[in-house]
């Protein structure tokens, strides 16, 4: 269900966390998926769930996929340029 012109095909991602996954692809970075469970979100152990380039519709689909596979997990998008993190929102906790 990819029905994709800029906005979230579901009411999980807002439009902020959608424009924050375009800006980021359109600055020429890598977009990474990342999640981790309570435990490990309090040692700062995450765990890749993808990586994406210039493709803003593959990664909002698969965050949206993140998001309902770790609904129980915190998950944040990372901006990485040049091997370096430039960016890192969180953009589910869980309750």
């Amino acid at each position: 269900s990819s029905s994709y012109n800029g906005q979230p095909s579901s009411t999980r991602l807002t439009p902020e966390i959608v424009s924050e996954v375009n800006r980021i692809l359109g600055q020429g970075q890598r977009l990474g998926i990342e999640v981790v469970d309570d435990r490990r979100f309090r040692m700062n152990s995450w765990n890749c769930y993808g990586m994406f380039e210039g493709d803003g519709a593959a990664a909002i689909s698969a965050l949206e996929t993140c998001l309902d596979e770790n609904q129980k997990n915190y998950v944040r998008i990372v901006g990485i340029r040049d091997r370096q993190r430039v960016i890192e929102t969180i953009v589910h906790r869980p309750n």
